[in-house]
């Protein structure tokens, strides 16, 4: 289990193996079955930063999905790397993705 501080609070994190078996899978995701045969996509940790502004205005960038087409708004996002601290992957993607520092 990690716990992480946040002010006076913790946040209880408690990693999760999925069980099944992989069907497909690149350095990112997995598509895997259960033993019921039903399909899901794993992924590991990673984080989603919802940036406020001091006057309560959501950061957030426009990107290109290819799912749908078109363009889309998006909150800064991505996977942790090995050995990083949850908010250490906040900062890096708050910083890749908005070009903002918290």
């Amino acid at each position: 289990m990690y716990q992480e501080n946040q002010g006076e609070d913790f946040v209880e994190y408690t990693p999760f193996e999925p069980q099944g078996h992989i069907i497909t899978s690149d350095p990112y995701f997995a598509l895997m079955a259960n033993d019921d045969g039903e399909g899901f996509v794993h992924c590991g940790d990673g984080v989603l930063v919802v940036p406020l502004t001091a006057d309560g205005q959501v950061l957030m960038a426009v990107e290109h999905s290819a799912a749908f087409r078109r363009d889309v708004l998006i909150v800064a996002g991505g996977a942790t790397e090995p050995g990083e601290a949850l908010e250490e992957t906040a900062n890096r993607e708050l910083q890749e993705e908005l070009g903002w520092r918290a």
